[in-house]
This record gives C-alpha cells, sequence and structure tokens, in this order.
C-alpha cells in the first residue's frame, strides 16, 4: 500500500506506512530507504537523510547513497554531498548523472573549480558514451548541455540543445535541466517557462524551489507563483 501510494504521489500518506513497516521489523533496509524517499519527496531532506543514517553503512546501495547526496546537496551541505557522492562512485563509478551531480555541488564550492572541472570532464566523456548507445537519448543530451555549458563550451551546449528541440521530450527532469540550461544561457524567462512546463508534467516544485541553482529565479514572481504551494505543503 505504501509503494502504490508513492507510485501515485501520495507521499505524505505512505509515511505512516512504512513507519509501520519499521515497527514491525526495525531492521528493513528496504523501509528505511522508502521513508527516506517519501521524506526527499514531500522536500524534507533533513529528515530523509535522518532516515537513510539507519542504513547508509550497513545496507548501502548506489542508489541510496545517491539520494542521500542529493538531499545534503538541496540542504546546501555541499562539501559533504561531494563526499557523498564519492562514496556512491565507488559502487557505480560509471554513472554520469553521480559524476554530474556531484560537478553540481562542486560549483556551490568556492575554491573547487579546478576539481569541478574535472569532474566535469568525466562527466561529459560518460554522457557521450551513453549518447553513442543511444543518440536519442533526451535526459543524457540536457544533462550533457548542462555540463558543456558550466565547462565554457557555449557551442556544444548550444548544439545539444538544438539537437534536444529536434526530438522532443515529454519528460519533466529533461525541461528541469532544461531550465538550468536556459538560464546559463542568460534566458531566464525561458528557464521560467520550462520550469511551469515542468511542474505540468509532474516534477516536485520542492526540488524547484530548493535548488540554489534557481537563486536567481527567486524575486521573480512567476518563480514565487510556481513554487508557492510546495513551500506550503514541504
Amino acid at each position: 500500500l505504501g509503494n502504490f501510494l508513492f507510485r501515485t504521489g501520495r507521499y505524505a500518506e505512505a509515511v505512516p506506512l512504512y513507519r509501520h513497516v519499521l515497527e514491525l521489523d526495525p531492521d528493513n533496509a528496504s523501509g528505511y530507504n522508502n521513508l527516506g524517499v517519501n521524506f526527499f519527496m514531500l522536500g524534507k531532506f533533513d529528515r530523509a537523510v535522518e532516515t537513510w543514517n539507519h542504513i547508509i553503512n550497513d545496507s548501502p546501495t548506489p542508489s541510496v547513497i545517491h539520494n542521500y547526496a542529493n538531499s545534503l546537496y538541496y540542504l546546501g551541505r555541499f562539501k559533504e554531498s561531494v563526499r557523498m557522492y564519492e562514496k556512491a562512485l565507488d559502487l557505480s563509478e560509471n554513472d554520469f548523472w553521480i559524476w554530474e551531480n556531484m560537478a553540481a555541488s562542486l560549483h556551490h564550492i568556492d575554491g573547487a573549480s579546478a576539481r569541478e572541472i574535472e569532474v566535469t570532464r568525466r562527466a561529459i566523456e560518460l554522457a557521450q558514451q551513453a549518447l553513442q548507445i543511444n543518440p536519442n537519448d533526451r535526459k543524457a543530451l540536457s544533462r550533457i548541455s548542462l555540463l558543456y555549458n558550466r565547462s565554457g563550451d557555449k557551442q556544444k551546449a548550444i548544439e545539444s540543445i538544438e539537437r534536444l528541440k529536434d526530438l522532443g521530450w515529454d519528460d519533466p527532469d529533461v525541461s528541469f535541466i532544461q531550465a538550468k540550461n536556459l538560464l546559463e544561457l542568460g534566458d531566464p524567462k525561458g528557464a521560467l517557462s520550462e520550469l511551469e512546463r515542468a511542474k505540468e508534467m509532474g516534477f516536485p516544485t520542492v526540488l524547484i524551489a530548493a535548488d540554489p541553482d534557481f537563486d536567481l529565479l527567486r524575486d521573480s514572481p512567476r518563480f514565487t507563483n510556481l513554487v508557492d504551494r510546495s513551500v506550503e505543503e514541504g
């Protein structure tokens, strides 16, 4: 029942069910993971971290560690998140999403530009490999364009975005990353339009509200309208 409620986006209703699982079986690693994911989707990142602390050392998986690191990122604990992304890479070293997310954390750490460049290059390399396997991988195209943007290669970033536009997409994660791309390219109105589109497709607005990449948009009434409800619910 908890899993059904999670899959249908009823995260607050799922929380007490996963808590009951842990009352019945206090050592249930899946129960802790599922509870942590629900807290994450509610924007309660501190509660997610607290929950995953029960399994992060004894029952670690790449996804648990990755989600833990993402929570630290949204809490603004960037140095800690980098350490957790490194731990995730120990178990899944060729996952370009982890490399890309680690680069995002480094992007917000003063004095980490050299490391950010190194990590970004590795993320680009792995994303290119994914695109060699499937040139129409829209998630990979959106993320590699953001990586090119942040590496300073605006031309390749634009080429990847144009390829993405030619393909089209109906994926909220792609629109979320596309908003970051447009903001990097100096198009805040376009970024807001993509965030609104991501929301319409079901992207959790609590993640938009918490993401430091959108700090430049926080004074915009459109952004405030976009995330107000998520702030109240979170």
